[in-house]
């Protein structure tokens, strides 16, 4: 390592060291310096040398002031002499090995919001009823979605832990790489990083995709004339990923103001469909009650070829999607203001809000399904399970209202996704994981957003697009983008 810089910071996990002055500089003197960090962990036998590049003109070179970063490797604690005028994110950023380069603009809210928005329930519940309902009938939106939502939660609040020590948008690839064994951190670290990876890119070209399929099911209910093609399909969702890519290079702060407003809309076509599924409903002029019977709500019906509890096992595939996003607030962290408290905060809000929220509208589902055959087998022809369960329900301008609402918030989704995607692509491309990492980890000066990330995300969820033409092929590979994001999780 290069040892030409005016100032050395040497920090321990073992024991602190204390940063000191290189010799032959007058305290007086004006200098730009480079930090270095030299991490040294006895207990391994081997030395982390991260470098970073200047960051920072000081008139003067004061005395070392103490700067307390809990390393999660030890209890010790980090001492890092600096500029007074960095922020306490900038110095856990610069502790972490990185330079901050993002502005801080997202509060604990707005960091929420867009998770929230990327999990976003209305949406995922209406395009997973595939696997829910198609796999378990009512079981797989009520008894077998509790069993899921117990060890996903599980999983959301170890990760907020670890984001408290490590909130840097590399997130779970960079938390692996500190705390795994040295024989295999290697491994595992890449396991993590393309398993996250692959779900990031894929999550909004698959809700393009089913946003746009859920559009041509409307224009097929209210038009005899029209037949479903793919073609259709693929321009449709290509031009709805167009301009969430576009939004998705905003400003942080015009970013933040856009995902306050969706998580608010959420939330607020979330109520609205909940009290019309339960108290709008069509069944008694149908001859039906109200609700169905609790025994028939909660039942379970194998529409699988594999035993029963396979086929519960097959329906977590749906709530898995559902609950997807919580780790968003995690690949924020650099641009999110007191993050080791606020990242945390909203992964386990949106955890255990969007869990207990999605799971109360799936059980209105339940209660009033008039024939769960036929939208299992959807006899209408639509392709969308959700839009033939509210075409039963509800009388037209409602069930067009509803899915309506559907499409909106899958289309916030989308964006929300190709946001969070941007910052993982970034945080990679940082560390040189990519091929023409340099291009990919270029901060707009503009919009002081990972533009290059998010423009080349796009493209590669335009080649998974294609993927419509070969048939099951595409639903095959999202399929393996949901699954993906538990692995990574996992480890």
């Amino acid at each position: 390592m290069s040892m030409n810089s005016h100032m050395l910071i040497c920090f321990g996990f073992e024991k602190v060291i204390k940063s000191q002055v290189v010799p032959g500089l007058k305290p007086s003197q004006t200098t730009s310096y480079t930090l270095y960090f030299t991490m040294s962990i006895e207990s391994i036998g081997k030395q982390l040398q991260p470098s970073i590049q200047p960051v920072a003109s000081v008139t003067s070179i004061i005395s070392p002031t103490e700067v307390h970063v809990i390393s999660s490797i030890s209890d010790d604690q980090v001492v890092v002499s600096h500029n007074p005028d960095i922020s306490k994110d900038e110095k856990v950023i610069m502790a972490l090995g990185y330079k901050q380069e993002f502005k801080r603009e997202f509060s604990f809210f707005t960091t929420f919001s867009v998770s929230f928005s990327v999990m976003g329930l209305l949406p995922s519940i209406a395009s997973t009823l595939f696997y829910s309902i198609c796999y378990a009938g009512n079981a797989g939106i009520t008894w077998g979605y509790l069993i899921a939502m117990i060890g996903i939660l599980a999983v959301a609040f170890s990760m907020a832990e670890i984001s408290s020590a490590f909130p840097t948008s590399g997130g779970l690839y960079y938390a692996t790489a500190m705390l795994s064994p040295p024989k295999y951190k290697a491994l595992l670290s890449w396991c993590v990083g393309w398993s996250n990876y692959f779900v990031q890119v894929t999550n909004s070209p698959s809700i393009g995709y089913s946003c746009s399929a859920m559009i041509l099911a409307l224009k097929q209910m209210t038009d005899d004339s029209y037949t479903f093609q793919t073609w259709h399909c693929y321009l449709l969702a290509t031009g709805i990923t167009i301009v969430c890519a576009i939004i998705a290079s905003a400003p942080t702060k015009w970013i933040a103001w856009i995902n306050s407003c969706s998580t608010i809309m959420n939330l607020i076509f979330l109520f609205i469909s909940f009290i019309i599924i339960l108290a709008g409903n069509e069944r008694t002029s149908q001859g039906l009650p109200r609700f169905n019977s609790s025994e028939s709500a909660w039942a379970l019906t194998n529409y699988t070829q594999w035993p029963d509890g396979i086929s519960i096992l097959m329906s977590f595939m749906a709530v898995i999607w559902t609950m997807s996003g919580y780790d968003s607030p995690f690949h924020l962290a650099e641009e999110c203001s007191n993050a080791q408290t606020a990242t945390p905060n909203a992964i386990v809000m949106t955890a255990t809000t969007g869990g207990f929220i999605g799971f109360a509208f799936q059980l209105a589902i339940a209660y009033t399904v008039i024939d769960l055959d036929a939208v299992v087998n959807d006899d209408q022809g639509l392709g969308q399970p959700y839009v033939s369960f509210l075409d039963q329900l509800l009388d037209r301008p409602k069930t067009l209202a509803l899915a309506s609402m559907a499409i909106i918030t899958a289309f916030v989704m989308a964006f929300s996704c190709m946001i969070a995607a941007s910052r993982v692509l970034f945080s990679y491309s940082r560390d040189g994981c990519f091929p023409f990492s340099k291009i990919w980890s270029k901060v707009n000066k503009t919009t002081h957003t990972p533009v290059n990330a998010v423009w080349a995300n796009w493209f590669i969820g335009q080649l998974l697009l294609t993927l419509m033409f070969g048939g099951v092929a595409i639903d095959a590979v999202f399929s393996v983008g949901a699954i993906a994001s538990f692995i990574s999780f996992t480890i």
